[in-house]
């Protein structure tokens, strides 16, 4: 944030940033807030996860659909740095999958009701895969910049 700041001050230039022009700032300034509040996710889930464990068994669907999150996540990063519109296209087709999970975990696993914190486990998941899609919209979006910049 202190560089997008140099940079909006005129002390640095985009290209010192990997950017093409200014306008692309605003969509870098998206993407690192919503990795930040991926991390403070990532945080609450390991916290809500440790509690929940002293009650109940992690069921492998709920690590099957962290471990996929993450997945979606690691894409979507890889998509906005190198922009890679392939790495863009496998983050779409697993949030698909994984709200297809997710309904599927809310309606199915009895134990829910045993440990409060898998609910807010799931609406963290939820939360990161939501700022994963904010990312590809970014990167979407500084794609389409790039592409309307080109000589």
């Amino acid at each position: 944030m202190r560089q997008l700041n140099q940079l909006l001050l005129g002390e640095l230039s985009p290209f010192q940033l990997g950017l093409t022009v200014l306008p692309e700032a605003l969509y870098m300034v998206i993407s690192v807030k919503s990795i930040e509040r991926i991390a403070d996710h990532a945080v609450l889930i390991s916290k809500n996860i440790l509690e929940a464990a002293k009650r109940i068994t992690i069921t492998d669907q709920i690590v099957n659909l962290f471990n996929k999150t993450r997945e979606a996540y690691v894409y979507a990063i890889r998509g906005f740095r190198d922009m890679n519109k392939r790495h863009i296209n496998k983050v779409l087709t697993l949030i698909n999958e994984l709200q297809r999970s997710e309904e599927y975990i809310r309606q199915n696993i009895t134990n829910l009701a045993r440990s409060p914190e898998i609910y807010l486990v799931l609406d963290s998941m939820r939360r990161i895969r939501a700022y994963s899609l904010d990312i590809v919209e970014s990167t979407i979006n500084m794609l389409t910049i790039r592409e309307l910049n080109k000589p």
